[in-house]
C-alpha cells in the first residue's frame, strides 16, 4: 500500500472593501463595525449560525473586513452575507459588491452613467 497524502488544513482569508463607504462621521453610510457583527452572527459553521470557534475569524483591517478560516469556506457565500447586509440596511438599490480579486470583493455605488447608457 501506498503511504497517504497527509492534507495540511488550508487557511484562507477574504476580505471585504468598505473604504468608499466608510468616510468621514456625517458622510458614513455603512458601519464597519456592525457589518463584522453581522457577520460573526450570520456565518453558519456546522450548520449552525453564530458557531465560529477557532475556525473562523472576523476581523477590521482599516476599512476592510478581512475573513479567515481554517475550514472550507465559500467566497461567494461571504459575497451572499454582504449583500444580506446591505439589504438589511436598505443601501441595497444604489450599493453593489464587486470582485476586485481572487480573495477579495468591493462595495461600490451604482453609476447612473452606465445605466443610462444602456438604456440608449
Amino acid at each position: 500500500m501506498a503511504p497517504q497524502k497527509s492534507k495540511k488544513p488550508s487557511k484562507s482569508t477574504f476580505f471585504v472593501d468598505c473604504a468608499i463607504l466608510c468616510g468621514n462621521e456625517s458622510e458614513r453610510i455603512l458601519d464597519i463595525k456592525e457589518f463584522r457583527d453581522f457577520l460573526k452572527a450570520r456565518i453558519k459553521v456546522g450548520g449552525k449560525a453564530g458557531n465560529l470557534g477557532t475556525a473562523i475569524t472576523v476581523g477590521i483591517q482599516k476599512t476592510k473586513i478581512a475573513v479567515t478560516s481554517e475550514i472550507p469556506i465559500s467566497k461567494k457565500y461571504i459575497k451572499y452575507l454582504t449583500k444580506k447586509f446591505i439589504t438589511k440596511t436598505g443601501a441595497r438599490e444604489y450599493i453593489r459588491v464587486v470582485m476586485q480579486n481572487k480573495d477579495s470583493y468591493e462595495l461600490r455605488f451604482y453609476d447612473a452613467r452606465e445605466e443610462d447608457e444602456e438604456e440608449n
